[in-house]
């Protein structure tokens, strides 16, 4: 299962919890062949898909 922080995009949350949570979501074995590029893309798409 993938834990997507649902609510990361609260504006009073700093950027860090922000960056925090996200990495936790991609720490799943599912995710673990991305690269770096690959995973700043799927935290973009997941964001922008979750707003």
């Amino acid at each position: 299962m993938i834990k997507w922080p649902w609510k990361a995009t609260q504006p009073s949350q700093p950027q860090a919890d922000i960056e925090a949570q996200w990495q936790d979501a991609l720490a799943i074995p599912l995710l673990s062949p991305l690269n770096e590029q690959e995973r700043q893309r799927l935290v973009a798409v997941a964001g922008q898909i979750l707003q």
